[in-house]
């Protein structure tokens, strides 16, 4: 799959400065996946909370939903709001907050559905497109795209005047 979903966690204070001079061997027994910035990521929230609860004593740490596209994986192409809502790691991964968008493919819904159209249509909204790496000119059907959270509803007005539908990337 080329986009993941993943938790991060910001810690801050004493947390944040542990988390900062975190070693390899540290950061492996703590199985964080990721850092992006000031972000710990990690695979699950279980080790999000098993590493918040080790490095600042928090049982409960404030923890957020992150889309990774994986940078082996997948190609992306972003359009000039993709800096909005996303953050690039050293590793190359990128992240998104999944609380704030949407993240959708188009498909026909009858024969005679206009998915080129309809992904034209919506081309002014999108924050960015994910497509498998390695495949030059997929298919649209192959292609997932990110949106605001609040246009989804516009988003499935738009496929339904195109007899396309729209299928949702939700939390697995």
């Amino acid at each position: 799959m080329i986009l993941q979903l993943k938790y991060g966690w910001e810690p801050d204070g004493e947390a944040a400065d542990m988390a900062a001079q975190m070693d390899e061997q540290t950061a492996q027994a703590l199985c964080l996946f990721d850092r992006c910035g000031q972000w710990l990521i990690f695979n699950n929230q279980q080790d999000a909370h098993a590493a918040a609860a080790r490095l600042s004593n928090d049982d409960s740490p404030e923890l957020f939903p992150l889309l990774m596209a994986a940078a082996n994986t997948c190609e992306l192409t972003p359009t000039d709001r993709f800096d909005d809502f996303a953050r690039t790691s050293a590793r190359g991964h990128h992240y998104m907050d999944f609380a704030s968008i949407r993240v959708f493919r188009l498909q026909a819904a009858l024969p005679d559905a206009e998915l080129a159209a309809a992904r034209l249509q919506l081309e002014e909204h999108l924050i960015a497109t994910f497509t498998a790496a390695g495949r030059p000119g997929r298919e649209e059907r192959d292609a997932w795209h990110a949106i605001e959270s609040h246009l989804d509803e516009l988003a499935e007005r738009i496929a339904r005047a195109y007899r396309c539908e729209i299928v949702w990337f939700d939390d697995p």
